[in-house]
């Protein structure tokens, strides 16, 4: 810790250290009088005399760039530091007595800087402004959530603690309200219909939270109390806002008395709402989901399945849709499922930031007014989206008006009736449909069923952008097959984004995808897909806006074939497919009424059961089944009576679901257990071992034969010409140890993975598997060693030698192939270089596709860029991860790109660096419009 004494003392003054920095650094005046929880000392909140932010905004988690403190004693001055570090902010000056302090937060650690005086200060600032600062503030229509600040029209004194430490709760407050009141309401009147008592408590109840909003607001003024009593709120409410409530004061009177007075508890002065915002009301929507109206003729079916889409993804799908291609009069936005209106406001936002609206506020309010509109089966639906609405409208004074809402069966309006509805025919459709499956036997994916529908709706030249689940990607199951199929021979996909589990909804464990493309076949180039793999943190990556490592897709005419975002590897040597090699094979399937046993049971044929759930946690680097693993009362299943051995009849089902008949002499063999139900994120996702013992393995493992063993025991397999050099001469125990060693890999794990779901493996990407046509030897020796090694008990060390000599084996087989940027575990390092171009000031630079030269994990491109040192302006580059998918037609785009980046071998070496891209405002306008455009611009 650095301490100095400034030459001349009045540099004390708190008003002209914060006037110099905001002059000379260039980065706005601070907030004056912060107040912020005391992470050290929690009783007392710590107040700041002037806080700038990285972003231009108001206060907000994360985002405290420097901090002038009020004068403190020496004793404080490691407090201080701990205060910064618990707070994540950049730097703080402290003054001591007559000194100054510098804290500088380097990587989350208080680091000091020695300084002079108030010029060293300054210059210290001014070294690490790209630290600090982000040299951009925030356009008046704000991308993403809006923080505290996009609340407040000033930020209060006790604002920033009541955000961190209550603001998630209010969600809560507001939740158990609601229950309480229709459990309340159902016990008052219990002749009553409950989905018609549900949907009376919930319209009042979020009413009479937009009342209350309104008031903590301070926009009654600021001597007007908190209302307890919902009726007079709303009364109150209703001349301010212009009717919106109108609806739920006609029903408010028919709750009973002890209702509003649970409610006028529950949500009244005991708790403020003055930090709730849109994004809340989402996370309401879905939690209250269950309890919402349910349709007339289905009182106790279906939920609704509403997944609130989280605001940066919303923003971030909107941005990708090239709206620009479509003339202003013809954009019309349709969110056919809008739930609690999160694309909605998203659609608002990117058409309010267009370029070619109406220039005048009123007219271009107008032009918002008519140009988004959204549909819900739930009738809460459109007012929980005017509530949004409402809160941004109230608090950032934007010109947001409510768009138009249906309250429909989506799968009721047909073509015509949607024009006649909307006047217009939509022309852009975005949505995140209902996830669940429908239908007697569970075989309609309601999801699917929607893209079906969305087929109807469309005509060639129509943009869309859906949120689905991921299995719509690859299953051919439930429908999903079917509309893939539909929607690859009718449009042109741009992107493919996919999603882990939690990502889209509070509580979905499903994994998402998202689509983004254009209705008709017309100019057909690859697709940009982005994946996030691992779930280490997944919703916080999401929620900062990074959406995964990119790579290319090429088009295919096969509409059978399933979408894949994650990089295909190219192999440059001969391969074979696995089943010209082996016989893979699937498990028994169990039945729950008759568990598996300690021993054999007389007069029945028992075999031993394996899991792969079996391993130990500890011991999932094993490659051999020790069949000791299993538990001592599930080490055996009861498979059929002896003497039992026809081909057909029922009483092969007496113990088991299915017990895979026809395989029944191969569970006896030496064979290769592979998981088929792992997650894809994990350390290990084919989990291969090796099973000496002859174990049964269970449906959620395949086994594997060579094709010899399973013709010699009943098998019928057709010959096989494509054998690799020396296969004859190899043993059954050689060619599955050969195969171990391959399936062990880092590299063949990473292969299977786009031919494969979020948890399972089909049994198809198996078979279909590539494997080298050489046979190495060493590599077979090599396994050996590490089987007997677990064989022995021995304990496997870290790193493990054998481990990384058979990779590096693996790996010469397959040519040394290009491998993905792919994080599968942990955090990203993409994820790292992404957020930190962030913070890097930027110049804006003209571009665009030249042309399309590989894709998978070789996916590059010829890409043309003004305002670089290079003598040439083209050059071959890996795909910018950030490059948007209508830019590979070669559209001419604006980017952002980081100051330092002044040559193509410094974008090699940094590929985020090249982001925010814009496409070419109004592709449409004729030659004769483009005369008139400056004239235009000038108005």
């Amino acid at each position: 810790m650095i301490a100095f004494r400034p030459r001349d003392s009045s540099m004390l003054n708190t008003e002209a250290i914060h006037q110099r920095i905001s002059s000379e650094i260039g980065c706005g005046q601070p907030f004056r009088r912060v107040r912020l929880p005391d992470p050290i000392r929690s009783s007392d909140p710590r107040t700041i005399d002037a806080l700038w932010t990285r972003d231009g905004a108001k206060p907000c988690p994360g985002n405290l760039a420097f901090l002038l403190c009020e004068p403190t004693a020496e004793t404080e001055i490691r407090p201080w530091e701990q205060r910064l570090e618990k707070w994540d902010a950049g730097a703080l000056a402290l003054p001591v007595s007559n000194r100054f302090h510098f804290i500088f937060n380097e990587g989350g650690s208080a680091q000091p800087r020695p300084l002079a005086d108030l010029d060293a200060l300054v210059r210290e600032v001014a070294r690490h402004r790209e630290r600090l600062f982000t040299p951009r503030a925030l356009s008046r229509f704000q991308m993403g959530q809006l923080p505290l600040a996009s609340l407040e029209s000033t930020v209060s004194r006790d604002s920033f603690s009541f955000l961190l430490r209550e603001q998630d709760q209010l969600v809560n407050r507001v939740q158990a309200a609601i229950r309480k009141a229709i459990a309340l309401e159902q016990q008052l009147y219990p002749a009553e219909e409950a989905g018609t008592l549900s949907e009376r408590v919930v319209q009042v109840a979020f009413a009479y939270l937009a009342a209350r909003i309104l008031e903590d607001r301070g926009f009654f003024g600021p001597g007007t109390l908190p209302e307890n009593d919902p009726v007079k709120s709303l009364d109150r409410a209703l001349k301010r806002i212009n009717g919106f409530l109108k609806q739920a004061k006609g029903v408010v009177n028919l709750l009973h008395d002890e209702t509003h007075q649970l409610l006028g508890h529950e949500l009244g002065v005991g708790v403020t709402f003055g930090l709730m915002d849109y994004h809340h009301i989402g996370q309401i929507y879905e939690r209250m989901a269950h309890v919402l109206s349910r349709t007339p003729e289905n009182q106790t079916g279906l939920l609704l399945q509403q997944h609130y889409t989280p605001t940066v993804l919303a923003d971030r799908l909107l941005e990708h849709l090239p709206l620009e291609r479509l003339r202003p009069e013809s954009r019309l936005i349709f969110d056919p499922a809008a739930g609690s209106g999160s694309l909605l406001l998203a659609a608002t936002r990117r058409l309010a930031s267009m370029p070619d609206l109406p220039s005048r506020l009123a007219e271009k309010t107008g032009y918002l007014g008519t140009r988004i509109v959204g549909n819900d089966i739930d009738p809460q639906a459109e007012l929980l989206t005017a509530l949004k609405y409402f809160i941004i409208h109230e608090s950032e004074q934007v010109p947001f008006p409510r768009p138009r809402f249906l309250a429909e069966d989506y799968n009721s309006l047909g073509v015509e009736e949607l024009e006649r509805r909307l006047v217009q025919r939509p022309t852009v459709l975005v949505a995140n449909p209902p996830f669940g499956e429908s239908g007697a036997k569970k075989d309609v994916q309601l999801a699917a069923q929607f893209v079906d529908k969305a087929l109807d709706w469309m005509r060639p030249g129509d943009i869309f952008g859906f949120v689905l689940p991921q299995i719509f990607l690859h299953s051919t199951w439930q429908g999903c097959g079917t509309a893939r199929k539909q929607l690859l021979k009718t449009c042109r996909l741009l992107e493919v984004w996919e999603l882990p589990e939690k990502a889209v909804g509070l509580a979905a464990q499903q994994a998402t995808c998202v689509l983004v493309g254009i209705c008709g076949r017309a100019g057909q180039s690859p697709i940009k897909a982005r994946t996030i793999v691992s779930r280490k943190k997944a919703r916080e990556k999401l929620s900062r806006g990074y959406l995964g490592v990119g790579h290319l897709v090429p088009a295919t005419d096969d509409e059978t074939a399933a979408i894949s975002a994650i990089p295909t590897i190219h192999l440059n040597t001969p391969t074979v497919r696995l089943d010209t090699l082996f016989v893979p094979f699937i498990g028994v399937t169990l039945s729950s009424s008759v568990p598996p046993i300690p021993a054999p049971e007389s007069g029945i044929v028992c075999r031993r059961l394996w899991k792969i759930g079996f391993r130990p946690r500890g011991k999932r680097d094993r490659l051999w089944a020790n069949p000791a693993d299993a538990p001592n009362e599930k080490r055996w299943i009861r498979y059929v009576r002896e003497g039992l051995d026809s081909p057909t009849g029922k009483q092969q089902r007496e113990f088991l679901k299915k017990p895979e008949w026809a395989h029944r002499h191969l569970f006896n063999l030496p064979k290769l257990l592979i998981s088929a139900s792992s997650n894809r994120d994990s350390r290990d996702p084919l989990s291969a071992i090796l099973d000496t013992t002859g174990l049964t393995h269970n449906h959620d493992m395949y086994g594997i034969v060579t094709r010899q063993q399973a013709s010699e025991h009943g098998i019928d397999v057709s010959p096989n010409a494509n054998m690799p050099p020396g296969w004859e001469a190899l043993t059954n125990e050689e060619r599955l140890l050969w195969l171990l060693g391959i399936l062990s890999s880092g590299l063949v794990n990473e292969m299977v993975l786009p031919s494969r779901s979020v948890r399972h493996v089909r049994l198809g990407t198996i078979r279909e598997l590539q494997l080298p046509t050489q046979v190495d030897e060493e590599l077979i020796e090599l396994v050996r060693q590490m089987v007997k090694r677990d064989q022995a008990g021995q304990t496997i060390p870290d790193p493990d030698r054998l481990r990384e000599e058979l990779n590096t084996r693996v790996e010469a087989l397959y040519g040394q192939p290009a491998r993905p940027r792919l994080a599968r575990m942990g955090l990203s390092e993409d994820f790292e270089s992404w957020q930190d171009e962030q913070e890097h000031p930027y110049e804006v630079v003209t571009g665009q596709v030249l042309g399309v030269l590989g894709t998978g994990a070789n996916s590059r491109i010829r890409l043309y860029l003004s305002g670089l040192d290079d003598e040439e302006e083209e050059a071959e580059l890996s795909l910018p991860p950030e490059l948007p998918g209508w830019a590979l037609d070669g559209t001419i785009f604006t980017a952002e790109l980081s100051e330092e980046i002044r040559t193509f071998e410094d974008l090699r070496q940094r590929p985020w660096a090249l982001r925010g891209f814009r496409h070419t405002p109004r592709p449409y306008m004729t030659p004769e419009e483009l005369i008139l455009e400056p004239r235009d611009d000038h108005r």
